[in-house]
């Protein structure tokens, strides 16, 4: 085929901000300024998937909040992932994994929505940056073998693990 592929760099927080107060206003909806910030927040920077997201969430009628958007999207709360990741580094392995089972079964999550939420948690972190890097790591190790079909309660339990043995040192 002899389509071209372009790629285009992600839009930055505010633009995409914009352009979904544009599409709330353009097609009549209502969103707080909580909803629209997990738009922006689940969108990652694509114009298309923060359409999407709307697109659906307007489904169940026109006032959306951010519990609909979360919902609609199969994905947590950033505070939810952040609490599931604070867990396994203050060692309560039990509660980070329960936590992680809730989320998985509330939001309908798949393992690699759960691991892209995990990193920018991590990424977030107020650590040094030996424990972040080993962190990262693991993180990329469990989406490798999540993508190379490791069974996901399962190697998101291990990567659980992992964030509170590399905390502890």
């Amino acid at each position: 085929s002899r389509c071209a592929v372009f790629r285009f760099s992600p839009l930055t927080d505010e633009d995409l901000t914009k352009i979904t107060k544009q599409v709330i206003q353009g097609e009549g909806l209502e969103l707080d300024d909580k909803a629209i910030e997990a738009v922006v927040y689940l969108s990652e920077g694509d114009a298309r998937k923060a359409i999407n997201i709307l697109q659906g969430a307007s489904g169940a009628g026109s006032k959306i909040t951010e519990e609909m958007i979360f919902q609609v999207s199969s994905r947590a709360r950033p505070a939810e992932i952040g609490e599931m990741v604070q867990l396994a580094i203050k060692g309560k392995f039990t509660q980070a994994r329960d936590l992680l089972n809730k989320l998985m079964i509330e939001y309908a999550m798949s393992g690699q929505d759960v691991i892209g939420q995990v990193y920018r948690e991590v990424t977030r972190l107020d650590v040094d940056d030996e424990t972040k890097v080993k962190l990262v790591d693991r993180v990329g190790e469990y989406d490798f073998r999540m993508s190379e079909g490791g069974d996901e309660r399962i190697q998101l339990e291990a990567l659980l693990a992992q964030i509170m043995l590399v905390a502890k040192k």
